[in-house]
């Protein structure tokens, strides 16, 4: 499937989980990783592996909390500046306990260890989320993004030109003249406090104002 990708110039990406897949997914040429794994922390191998691979990785520390606890989701529905937002099916998909599984705290310590590894060996780091935690769990990806180690201004890279970067996107990702005008505009500074993200105040696609309306 890899080859084949790469034949018709295309990315190819690998769900994992756990180590030793994501080990043999990387040695048989797959462009990035979505998910990093849990069960155990990166050996000397796999980093130095993945550096030379020139791999991405996409985090999803919230969409692995979620499988263990649904508080991150909690906390977003409390947020003053989040919660008024979602719509009740959103706030389900939240608060929806995770199907029957044998992760801890422990576990997502180790994806936060992982992630940390890989980012400091220069392996880029993406934001993400998945079905399970729905988009607006960006926010939460951000603070387990910082909770891991990396700086707010280094999370607030992964959720956009590391994406555009990784997905070879040269339109977007950035603010700058002939860049799609994608913009946000929050009350705070989200390079001090990742939190700030959260504080939306206008939002442009395409350089339109889009109205932030409540369900």
């Amino acid at each position: 499937m890899t080859k084949e990708a790469k034949k018709r110039g295309m990315l190819s990406m690998a769900h994992i989980t756990k180590q030793a897949p994501a080990f043999s997914a990387i040695s048989n040429g797959v462009d990035g990783l979505v998910h990093v794994f849990v069960d155990e922390l990166a050996t000397a191998q796999f980093v130095e592996l993945s550096v030379a691979k020139g791999i991405f990785v996409v985090g999803t520390l919230g969409a692995e909390e979620a499988f263990i606890t649904t508080d991150g989701g909690a906390g977003i529905i409390a947020d003053p500046d989040l919660g008024p937002y979602l719509t009740e099916l959103e706030k389900e998909y939240l608060l929806s306990p995770a199907p029957p599984s044998v992760l801890t705290l422990e576990n997502l310590q180790i994806a936060e260890d992982n992630v940390l590894a890989l980012h400091d060996a220069g392996v880029p780091i993406l934001a993400g989320t998945d079905l399970a935690t729905h988009g607006v769990s960006i926010h939460r990806d951000l603070e387990l993004l910082v909770d891991a180690g990396l700086t707010p201004t280094e999370a607030l890279v992964a959720a956009t030109s590391a994406p555009a970067d990784a997905f070879g996107f040269d339109d977007r990702g950035r603010i700058a003249p002939g860049l799609r005008a994608d913009l946000v505009l929050v009350d705070g500074d989200p390079t001090a406090d990742i939190l700030a993200t959260r504080a939306i105040r206008k939002i442009w696609k395409l350089g339109v104002e889009v109205e932030r309306a409540l369900p």
